[in-house]
Protein backbone atom coordinates (compact mmCIF):
# COMPACT_ATOMS: atom_id res chain seq x y z
CA UNK A 1 0.00 0.00 0.00
CA UNK A 2 1.00 3.76 -0.54
CA UNK A 3 3.66 4.99 2.30
CA UNK A 4 2.50 8.13 4.39
CA UNK A 5 5.03 10.66 4.90
CA UNK A 6 5.75 9.72 8.23
CA UNK A 7 6.68 6.41 6.79
CA UNK A 8 9.70 8.00 5.05
CA UNK A 9 11.57 8.07 7.84
CA UNK A 10 14.26 5.88 8.12
CA UNK A 11 15.32 5.05 12.45
CA UNK A 12 18.54 3.70 11.12
CA UNK A 13 19.61 7.19 9.06
CA UNK A 14 19.63 10.64 10.02
CA UNK A 15 18.27 12.63 6.89
CA UNK A 16 19.12 16.18 7.22
CA UNK A 17 16.37 18.49 6.42
CA UNK A 18 17.10 21.79 4.30
CA UNK A 19 18.39 24.66 5.76
CA UNK A 20 16.15 27.00 5.38
CA UNK A 21 13.36 29.05 7.14
CA UNK A 22 9.99 27.46 8.55
CA UNK A 23 7.20 27.39 5.94
CA UNK A 24 9.60 27.92 3.26
CA UNK A 25 9.27 25.26 0.16
CA UNK A 26 11.23 24.53 -2.61
CA UNK A 27 10.10 27.23 -5.04
CA UNK A 28 11.52 30.19 -2.29
CA UNK A 29 14.83 27.51 -2.15
CA UNK A 30 15.25 27.71 -5.78
CA UNK A 31 14.60 31.33 -5.82
CA UNK A 32 17.31 32.44 -3.39
CA UNK A 33 19.59 30.30 -4.93
CA UNK A 34 18.63 32.00 -8.65
CA UNK A 35 19.43 34.86 -7.09
CA UNK A 36 22.76 34.00 -5.37
CA UNK A 37 24.21 32.07 -8.13
CA UNK A 38 23.10 35.37 -10.77
CA UNK A 39 25.27 37.48 -8.32
CA UNK A 40 28.25 35.20 -7.74
CA UNK A 41 28.24 34.99 -11.66
CA UNK A 42 28.00 38.86 -12.35
CA UNK A 43 30.91 39.63 -9.59
CA UNK A 44 32.95 36.95 -11.54
CA UNK A 45 32.47 38.42 -14.75
CA UNK A 46 33.32 41.99 -13.60
CA UNK A 47 36.32 40.41 -12.33
CA UNK A 48 36.78 38.77 -15.54
CA UNK A 49 36.51 41.44 -18.04
CA UNK A 50 38.52 43.87 -15.75
CA UNK A 51 41.48 41.11 -16.17
CA UNK A 52 41.32 40.54 -19.92
CA UNK A 53 41.26 44.63 -20.38
CA UNK A 54 44.46 44.11 -17.91
CA UNK A 55 46.28 41.80 -19.34
CA UNK A 56 45.99 43.45 -23.17
CA UNK A 57 47.17 46.62 -21.22
CA UNK A 58 50.04 44.82 -20.12
CA UNK A 59 51.02 43.00 -23.10
CA UNK A 60 50.96 46.00 -25.22
CA UNK A 61 52.74 48.34 -22.87
CA UNK A 62 55.85 45.22 -22.32
CA UNK A 63 56.16 45.21 -26.72
CA UNK A 64 56.23 48.89 -26.55
CA UNK A 65 58.83 49.10 -24.06
CA UNK A 66 61.03 46.62 -25.65
CA UNK A 67 60.49 48.33 -29.16
CA UNK A 68 61.78 51.80 -26.81
CA UNK A 69 64.21 50.13 -25.61
CA UNK A 70 65.80 48.44 -28.28
CA UNK A 71 65.82 51.73 -30.22
CA UNK A 72 66.80 53.76 -27.87
CA UNK A 73 69.21 51.06 -26.09
CA UNK A 74 68.45 51.84 -22.62
CA UNK A 75 68.32 48.63 -21.05
CA UNK A 76 66.35 50.30 -18.33
CA UNK A 77 63.33 49.74 -20.66
CA UNK A 78 63.97 45.83 -21.99
CA UNK A 79 64.26 45.34 -17.73
CA UNK A 80 60.24 47.49 -17.58
CA UNK A 81 59.22 45.29 -20.54
CA UNK A 82 60.68 41.86 -18.82
CA UNK A 83 58.56 42.72 -16.03
CA UNK A 84 55.25 43.65 -17.64
CA UNK A 85 55.46 40.23 -19.67
CA UNK A 86 55.95 38.72 -16.23
CA UNK A 87 52.89 40.31 -15.30
CA UNK A 88 51.22 39.34 -18.29
CA UNK A 89 51.08 35.65 -17.70
CA UNK A 90 50.47 36.32 -14.19
CA UNK A 91 47.32 38.01 -15.42
CA UNK A 92 47.06 34.92 -17.88
CA UNK A 93 46.69 32.59 -15.30
CA UNK A 94 44.31 34.68 -12.77
CA UNK A 95 41.68 35.53 -15.42
CA UNK A 96 41.88 31.66 -16.46
CA UNK A 97 41.34 30.96 -12.93
CA UNK A 98 38.02 33.54 -13.09
CA UNK A 99 36.83 32.00 -16.03
CA UNK A 100 36.49 28.44 -14.28
CA UNK A 101 34.60 30.22 -11.30
CA UNK A 102 32.71 31.72 -13.51
CA UNK A 103 31.68 28.76 -15.06
CA UNK A 104 30.60 27.31 -12.07
CA UNK A 105 28.40 29.94 -11.14
CA UNK A 106 26.82 30.39 -14.23
CA UNK A 107 26.35 26.73 -14.61
CA UNK A 108 24.70 26.58 -11.12
CA UNK A 109 22.41 29.50 -11.88
CA UNK A 110 21.24 27.36 -15.20
CA UNK A 111 20.76 24.21 -12.77
CA UNK A 112 18.27 26.29 -9.88
CA UNK A 113 16.83 27.96 -13.05
CA UNK A 114 15.95 24.95 -14.21
CA UNK A 115 14.79 23.08 -10.89
CA UNK A 116 11.90 26.12 -10.55
CA UNK A 117 10.95 25.57 -14.08
CA UNK A 118 10.31 21.72 -13.40
CA UNK A 119 8.24 23.06 -10.27
CA UNK A 120 6.17 25.43 -12.14
CA UNK A 121 6.07 22.88 -15.23
CA UNK A 122 7.87 25.37 -17.63
CA UNK A 123 8.44 22.75 -20.08
CA UNK A 124 9.61 25.27 -23.09
CA UNK A 125 12.23 26.17 -20.71
CA UNK A 126 13.58 22.68 -20.07
CA UNK A 127 15.99 20.90 -22.48
CA UNK A 128 14.15 18.09 -24.24
CA UNK A 129 16.40 15.09 -25.13
CA UNK A 130 15.92 13.77 -28.30
CA UNK A 131 18.48 11.13 -28.13
CA UNK A 132 16.73 9.66 -24.87
CA UNK A 133 13.47 7.62 -26.72
CA UNK A 134 11.54 4.36 -26.46
CA UNK A 135 12.63 1.23 -28.14
CA UNK A 136 10.32 0.89 -31.13
CA UNK A 137 6.96 -0.84 -30.15
CA UNK A 138 7.25 -0.45 -26.79
CA UNK A 139 3.64 -0.99 -25.48
CA UNK A 140 3.91 1.74 -22.43
CA UNK A 141 6.49 4.37 -22.82
CA UNK A 142 4.04 6.69 -25.30
CA UNK A 143 0.33 6.47 -23.33
CA UNK A 144 2.35 6.90 -20.40
CA UNK A 145 4.28 9.66 -21.89
CA UNK A 146 7.73 9.11 -20.53
CA UNK A 147 10.18 10.60 -22.79
CA UNK A 148 9.77 13.56 -25.16
CA UNK A 149 8.21 16.95 -24.46
CA UNK A 150 6.28 17.49 -21.15
CA UNK A 151 6.88 14.18 -20.14
CA UNK A 152 8.02 12.35 -16.84
CA UNK A 153 11.53 11.62 -17.88
CA UNK A 154 11.92 15.87 -18.43
CA UNK A 155 10.15 15.93 -15.08
CA UNK A 156 13.31 14.79 -13.62
CA UNK A 157 15.98 14.74 -15.59
CA UNK A 158 18.51 15.89 -13.64
CA UNK A 159 21.30 14.11 -14.71
CA UNK A 160 24.80 15.79 -16.19
CA UNK A 161 26.65 12.59 -17.68
CA UNK A 162 25.75 10.01 -20.37
CA UNK A 163 25.60 7.20 -17.97
CA UNK A 164 23.40 9.14 -15.54
CA UNK A 165 21.05 9.78 -18.46
CA UNK A 166 20.85 6.38 -19.47
CA UNK A 167 20.65 4.87 -16.38
CA UNK A 168 17.33 7.33 -15.62
CA UNK A 169 15.95 5.96 -18.76
CA UNK A 170 16.38 2.64 -18.01
CA UNK A 171 14.95 2.93 -14.71
CA UNK A 172 11.85 4.35 -15.92
CA UNK A 173 11.21 1.67 -18.28
CA UNK A 174 11.77 -1.71 -16.10
CA UNK A 175 10.52 -3.61 -13.57
CA UNK A 176 12.78 -3.93 -10.33
CA UNK A 177 12.43 -6.21 -7.42
CA UNK A 178 10.33 -4.82 -4.53
CA UNK A 179 14.17 -4.97 -2.66
CA UNK A 180 15.67 -3.22 -4.60
CA UNK A 181 12.74 -0.14 -4.66
CA UNK A 182 13.32 0.01 -1.21
CA UNK A 183 16.97 0.15 -0.95
CA UNK A 184 16.81 2.90 -4.00
CA UNK A 185 13.54 5.20 -1.43
CA UNK A 186 15.90 4.88 0.88
CA UNK A 187 18.72 6.29 -0.75
CA UNK A 188 16.45 9.22 -2.44
CA UNK A 189 14.97 10.36 0.83
CA UNK A 190 19.00 11.06 2.20
CA UNK A 191 19.23 12.57 -0.81
CA UNK A 192 16.52 14.82 -1.24
CA UNK A 193 17.47 17.65 1.21
CA UNK A 194 21.14 17.29 0.07
CA UNK A 195 20.55 19.93 -2.71
CA UNK A 196 23.86 21.12 -2.19
CA UNK A 197 25.17 18.03 -3.31
CA UNK A 198 22.88 16.88 -5.76
CA UNK A 199 23.59 20.46 -7.59
CA UNK A 200 27.28 19.98 -6.96
CA UNK A 201 27.09 15.85 -8.56
CA UNK A 202 24.72 17.71 -11.65
CA UNK A 203 27.65 20.69 -11.75
CA UNK A 204 30.31 18.62 -12.09
CA UNK A 205 28.89 16.17 -15.04
CA UNK A 206 27.86 19.64 -16.74
CA UNK A 207 31.44 20.68 -17.08
CA UNK A 208 32.31 18.22 -19.18
CA UNK A 209 30.42 19.83 -22.10
CA UNK A 210 27.34 20.32 -23.22
CA UNK A 211 28.09 16.75 -25.77
CA UNK A 212 28.31 14.83 -23.02
CA UNK A 213 31.55 12.45 -23.33
CA UNK A 214 30.98 8.72 -24.24
CA UNK A 215 33.59 6.81 -22.76
CA UNK A 216 32.71 3.56 -25.03
CA UNK A 217 36.51 3.98 -26.97
CA UNK A 218 38.03 4.05 -23.90
CA UNK A 219 36.47 1.35 -21.85
CA UNK A 220 37.03 -0.50 -25.27
CA UNK A 221 40.70 -0.29 -24.28
CA UNK A 222 40.66 -0.25 -20.64
CA UNK A 223 39.35 -3.88 -20.65
CA UNK A 224 41.18 -4.95 -24.09
CA UNK A 225 44.58 -7.22 -23.58
CA UNK A 226 47.76 -5.65 -23.36
CA UNK A 227 49.45 -5.96 -26.69
CA UNK A 228 53.13 -5.81 -25.11
CA UNK A 229 52.06 -8.92 -22.51
CA UNK A 230 52.24 -10.84 -25.58
CA UNK A 231 55.59 -9.36 -27.17
CA UNK A 232 57.64 -9.28 -24.27
CA UNK A 233 61.35 -10.20 -26.39
CA UNK A 234 60.11 -6.49 -27.75
CA UNK A 235 59.86 -4.94 -24.27
CA UNK A 236 63.48 -6.23 -23.51
CA UNK A 237 65.11 -5.33 -26.90
CA UNK A 238 64.07 -1.45 -25.89
CA UNK A 239 65.08 -1.81 -22.82
CA UNK A 240 68.41 -3.01 -23.80
CA UNK A 241 69.25 -0.78 -26.87
CA UNK A 242 68.44 2.02 -24.21
CA UNK A 243 70.90 0.71 -21.32
CA UNK A 244 74.10 0.33 -24.06
CA UNK A 245 73.31 3.38 -25.96
CA UNK A 246 73.36 5.94 -22.88
CA UNK A 247 77.29 4.76 -21.99
CA UNK A 248 77.95 4.49 -25.52
CA UNK A 249 76.54 8.19 -25.71
CA UNK A 250 78.09 9.47 -23.01
CA UNK A 251 81.83 7.82 -23.45
CA UNK A 252 81.63 9.50 -26.82
CA UNK A 253 81.31 12.91 -25.75
CA UNK A 254 83.47 12.63 -23.12
CA UNK A 255 86.40 11.96 -25.85
CA UNK A 256 86.70 8.01 -24.39
CA UNK A 257 85.75 6.62 -27.90
CA UNK A 258 86.89 7.52 -31.19
CA UNK A 259 83.64 5.99 -33.24
CA UNK A 260 79.77 7.21 -32.15
CA UNK A 261 78.71 3.51 -32.02
CA UNK A 262 75.71 5.26 -30.18
CA UNK A 263 74.61 6.41 -33.27
CA UNK A 264 74.21 2.86 -35.08
CA UNK A 265 71.68 1.95 -31.83
CA UNK A 266 69.79 5.47 -32.40
CA UNK A 267 69.21 4.62 -35.68
CA UNK A 268 67.87 0.91 -34.70
CA UNK A 269 65.54 2.37 -32.29
CA UNK A 270 63.95 4.87 -34.83
CA UNK A 271 63.66 2.09 -37.25
CA UNK A 272 62.20 -0.08 -34.62
CA UNK A 273 59.41 2.60 -33.47
CA UNK A 274 58.15 3.49 -37.00
CA UNK A 275 57.98 -0.61 -38.16
CA UNK A 276 57.38 -3.00 -35.14
CA UNK A 277 56.36 0.16 -32.63
CA UNK A 278 53.91 1.82 -34.72
CA UNK A 279 51.43 -0.27 -33.13
CA UNK A 280 52.57 0.90 -29.99
CA UNK A 281 51.78 4.26 -30.81
CA UNK A 282 48.54 3.52 -32.11
CA UNK A 283 47.83 2.36 -28.82
CA UNK A 284 48.73 5.04 -26.64
CA UNK A 285 46.86 7.51 -29.03
CA UNK A 286 43.70 5.19 -28.28
CA UNK A 287 44.23 5.16 -24.65
CA UNK A 288 45.10 8.87 -24.45
CA UNK A 289 41.75 9.97 -26.65
CA UNK A 290 39.16 8.11 -24.72
CA UNK A 291 41.42 9.32 -21.44
CA UNK A 292 40.13 12.97 -22.66
CA UNK A 293 36.43 11.90 -22.19
CA UNK A 294 36.97 9.47 -19.16
CA UNK A 295 38.84 11.90 -16.85
CA UNK A 296 36.04 14.63 -16.97
CA UNK A 297 33.94 11.61 -14.51
CA UNK A 298 36.66 12.12 -11.70
CA UNK A 299 35.62 15.24 -9.96
CA UNK A 300 31.92 13.27 -10.10
CA UNK A 301 33.43 10.50 -8.74
CA UNK A 302 35.54 11.89 -5.90
CA UNK A 303 32.68 14.02 -4.37
CA UNK A 304 30.83 10.30 -4.40
CA UNK A 305 33.45 8.79 -2.72
CA UNK A 306 34.60 11.24 -0.20
CA UNK A 307 30.83 12.38 1.06
CA UNK A 308 29.81 10.06 4.14
CA UNK A 309 26.33 8.58 3.56
CA UNK A 310 23.91 5.84 5.55
CA UNK A 311 21.66 4.54 3.34
CA UNK A 312 22.70 0.96 2.40
CA UNK A 313 22.52 1.53 -1.35
CA UNK A 314 24.72 4.92 -1.50
CA UNK A 315 27.18 2.83 0.69
CA UNK A 316 27.23 -0.20 -1.43
CA UNK A 317 27.71 2.16 -4.66
CA UNK A 318 30.44 3.79 -2.47
CA UNK A 319 32.37 0.31 -2.09
CA UNK A 320 32.60 -0.21 -5.68
CA UNK A 321 34.55 3.01 -6.14
CA UNK A 322 37.75 1.37 -4.21
CA UNK A 323 40.00 -0.99 -6.05
CA UNK A 324 43.09 -2.12 -3.88
CA UNK A 325 43.22 0.39 -1.82
CA UNK A 326 43.10 3.15 -4.66
CA UNK A 327 40.04 5.40 -4.63
CA UNK A 328 38.57 5.27 -8.83
CA UNK A 329 39.14 9.51 -8.99
CA UNK A 330 42.75 8.47 -7.65
CA UNK A 331 43.22 5.87 -10.29
CA UNK A 332 41.86 7.78 -13.15
CA UNK A 333 44.33 10.53 -11.94
CA UNK A 334 47.57 8.89 -12.19
CA UNK A 335 45.90 7.19 -15.90
CA UNK A 336 45.91 11.08 -16.69
CA UNK A 337 48.79 11.55 -15.41
CA UNK A 338 50.48 8.67 -17.91
CA UNK A 339 48.94 9.85 -20.69
CA UNK A 340 50.56 13.25 -20.49
CA UNK A 341 53.83 12.34 -21.06
CA UNK A 342 52.59 11.49 -24.94
CA UNK A 343 54.70 12.43 -27.68
CA UNK A 344 53.05 13.05 -30.71
CA UNK A 345 54.60 12.31 -34.05
CA UNK A 346 53.76 15.71 -35.10
CA UNK A 347 56.41 17.07 -32.38
CA UNK A 348 59.98 17.46 -33.78
CA UNK A 349 61.57 15.87 -30.85
CA UNK A 350 59.31 12.60 -31.72
CA UNK A 351 62.59 11.28 -33.72
CA UNK A 352 65.29 11.82 -31.39
CA UNK A 353 62.98 10.69 -28.21
CA UNK A 354 62.67 7.48 -30.08
CA UNK A 355 65.66 7.55 -30.84
CA UNK A 356 67.46 7.91 -27.55
CA UNK A 357 64.81 6.36 -25.53
CA UNK A 358 61.91 4.26 -27.34
CA UNK A 359 60.07 6.12 -25.46
CA UNK A 360 56.59 5.05 -26.99
CA UNK A 361 57.13 0.97 -25.47
CA UNK A 362 58.14 2.11 -22.05
CA UNK A 363 55.03 4.58 -22.39
CA UNK A 364 52.61 1.50 -23.42
CA UNK A 365 53.95 -0.21 -20.76
CA UNK A 366 53.28 1.77 -18.02
CA UNK A 367 49.91 2.26 -19.56
CA UNK A 368 49.36 -1.35 -19.84
CA UNK A 369 50.27 -1.73 -16.62
CA UNK A 370 47.55 0.50 -15.34
CA UNK A 371 45.19 -1.68 -17.75
CA UNK A 372 46.24 -4.79 -15.75
CA UNK A 373 45.43 -2.75 -12.21
CA UNK A 374 42.11 -0.84 -13.01
CA UNK A 375 40.98 -1.43 -16.47
CA UNK A 376 38.11 -3.91 -15.78
CA UNK A 377 36.52 -2.09 -12.90
CA UNK A 378 36.38 1.17 -15.06
CA UNK A 379 33.18 0.28 -16.31
CA UNK A 380 31.65 -0.26 -13.29
CA UNK A 381 32.68 3.09 -11.90
CA UNK A 382 31.05 4.19 -14.60
CA UNK A 383 27.98 2.21 -13.79
CA UNK A 384 28.05 3.45 -10.17
CA UNK A 385 28.24 7.31 -11.60
CA UNK A 386 25.27 6.86 -13.75
CA UNK A 387 22.99 5.15 -10.92
CA UNK A 388 24.33 7.88 -8.34
CA UNK A 389 22.79 10.64 -10.62
CA UNK A 390 19.42 8.46 -11.47
CA UNK A 391 18.60 8.79 -7.83
CA UNK A 392 19.77 12.03 -7.33
CA UNK A 393 17.40 12.92 -10.43
CA UNK A 394 14.43 10.85 -8.64
CA UNK A 395 15.56 13.18 -4.88
CA UNK A 396 15.19 16.23 -6.51
CA UNK A 397 12.02 15.31 -7.40
CA UNK A 398 10.94 14.48 -3.82
CA UNK A 399 12.59 17.66 -2.99
CA UNK A 400 10.34 19.70 -5.34
CA UNK A 401 7.69 17.50 -4.22
CA UNK A 402 7.44 17.09 -0.25
CA UNK A 403 3.85 15.84 -0.28
CA UNK A 404 4.12 13.01 -2.71
CA UNK A 405 4.37 9.92 -1.17
CA UNK A 406 6.73 6.66 -1.92
CA UNK A 407 4.57 3.50 -2.36
CA UNK A 408 5.41 0.64 -0.21
CA UNK A 409 5.74 -2.32 -2.57
CA UNK A 410 4.86 -5.98 -0.91
CA UNK A 411 5.58 -8.92 -3.54
CA UNK A 412 2.87 -11.11 -2.54
CA UNK A 413 -0.01 -8.77 -2.55
CA UNK A 414 -3.03 -9.22 -4.76
CA UNK A 415 -4.56 -6.19 -4.78
CA UNK A 416 -3.74 -2.08 -4.77
CA UNK A 417 -4.76 0.48 -2.07
CA UNK A 418 -4.15 4.19 -2.02
CA UNK A 419 -5.61 6.94 0.18
CA UNK A 420 -6.15 10.73 -1.01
Amino acid sequence: MLATNNDLEHPDIAIKPNEKAPGTGPGEVYRERIERYRGLFEQETQKWNSLANARLVAFLVAVAAFTWGAWRKEPLFWGGGLALFVAFFVLVRMHSSVGKQRRRFEEMWKINSEAESRLLRRWDSLPVHKSVRAPEGDPFANDLNIFGHASLFQLVQTTGTFMGEGTLARWLQEPALPDVLGQRQEAVAELAPLIDLRDELHLRGRLAGEQKPDPARFLQWAESKGWLSNRPMLVWVARGSVVLLWPLLVAYFAGLMQYPLWILLAAFNIVLSLTTGDRAYKLIEQAASGEKEFRHYAGSLELLAETPFAAAELKRLQEKLGTGGTPAHAAMRKLYGLTGWMVPRSSQLYVPIQGLTMWDIHLLGALERWQVAYGRQARSWLDVLGEAEALASLAALSHSEPAWTFPTVDNGATQFEAAD
